[in-house]
């Protein structure tokens, strides 16, 4: 049997943003799951639905053409894919 090795605990706790005594609770705090949420601004919103917009269209493009290359999808398929990938890119670059 081993234990672990608790010398580490408050460089944990620092990492994860908390004190020891709430890495060896057994009980859950009562916060608001939400409340890093309520705080956001509209910029810091915005600023995630762009990220987002983008993520997407590389997601797409890469999938896309991948599923292409397996045989798994048309040319006329992927130009849609495509097609829809650049109007997210687009939406992207109307902000900036």
């Amino acid at each position: 049997m081993s234990c672990p090795d608790i010398s580490i605990l408050p460089q944990v706790a620092e990492i994860l943003g908390v004190n020891v005594d709430y890495l060896l609770s057994t009980s859950t705090p009562k916060t608001d799951k939400w409340q890093s949420f309520k705080e956001l601004n509209k910029k810091d919103v915005k600023e995630m639905i762009f990220l987002l917009c983008r993520c997407v269209s590389l997601a797409l493009s890469i999938g896309g053409l991948i599923i292409y290359l397996l045989g798994k999808l048309t040319i006329s398929d992927l130009g849609i894919i495509l097609c829809i990938a650049v109007a997210l890119v687009s939406v992207d670059n109307l902000t900036r």
